[in-house]
């Protein structure tokens, strides 16, 4: 019986360890995006957009990092509307939203108040893309985005900090 109780102490202190390493972090921010495809007869200049959503880091110094965000993001093109029927220069924002799933494995430097650094990759997925002028729809897009993450952050008490840069690995614009 003595046994049974240790290695249920034991078993109750490591899992109450394990649980100790994983945060839930909610994430409010803002995000902008520039286009490397090239979009055609069209210029191209980047908008801000935001994302909410939760990353879960599990482990302590060493972490891994998933995440769930759902993100808006967006472009404004210039050029014209229909380069044969309606030749006109248009100006207007392209906006699109989805589902940002990002995993990162990262380091933290410090307890409490400490300095991480992470990386990884992300799959977004299109879900809409609002009206505009050029008539472009989700059709018109990749209807899933991948990308490789690198950041650094910074945790102060319960606020978490993140700067990231995400590389996109494939074409936003669908190959006509």
């Amino acid at each position: 019986m003595k046994r049974i109780l240790t290695l249920l102490v034991v078993f109750g202190m490591a899992a109450g360890f394990a649980f100790s390493a994983i945060h839930i972090n909610p994430v409010v921010g803002a995000n902008a995006s520039r286009l490397t495809d090239d979009p055609g007869d069209w210029q191209h200049n980047s908008r801000w957009g935001y994302q909410l959503g939760l990353n879960l880091r599990i482990g302590d110094h060493f972490y891994v990092q998933p995440g769930a965000h759902y993100m808006r993001w967006g472009h404004q093109l210039e050029g014209p509307k229909d380069v044969i029927n309606d030749p006109k220069e248009v100006i207007d924002n392209v906006n699109l939203s989805g589902f940002h799933i990002p995993v990162l494995v990262g380091y933290k430097f410090g307890t409490g108040f400490g300095f991480r650094i992470n990386g990884g990759g992300a799959m977004t997925i299109v879900t809409s893309v609002g009206d505009n002028e050029f008539g472009l729809e989700k059709e018109d897009f990749s209807s899933t985005i991948f990308g490789a993450i690198a950041g650094v952050g910074v945790d102060i008490a319960i606020l978490s900090v993140d700067l990231s840069y995400e590389f996109g690995l494939t074409k936003l614009y669908k190959d006509d």
